[in-house]
């Protein structure tokens, strides 16, 4: 299993990379967190480096989203693997992520 990573690639744009799952998710919260905050008005994260994930990984974005809010910062989500993609499908939670997609 990957640990999760958070490399930032600029100032308003990350990469996310491993497994995102229950046992790991909570180690890249407070990276996260840490990079919306620097962000100034827009954070964009790319998930092309994702491996593993369960729902773990879509309450791991869901937190960042509401933290973003909070923040007052604009998220967009880049390269959302599929079979995620498939749980936030199943979970109803289209119409949340769907803005942050541009889809």
């Amino acid at each position: 299993m990957a640990a999760p990573v958070l490399t930032a690639t600029s100032a308003t744009t990350a990469t996310l990379s491993g497994d995102l799952t229950v046992h790991s998710v909570a180690g890249v919260i407070d990276a996260g967190e840490a990079a919306i905050r620097a962000a100034g008005g827009e954070w964009t994260l790319d998930l092309s480096g994702v491996d593993r994930f369960s729902s773990a990984g879509v309450a791991l974005l869901l937190n960042w989203m509401r933290f973003c809010l909070s923040q007052k910062v604009s998220l967009r989500l880049d390269n959302i693997p599929a079979d995620m993609q498939a749980i936030i499908d199943v979970c109803d939670l289209e119409s949340v992520f769907a803005p942050l997609t541009g889809k």
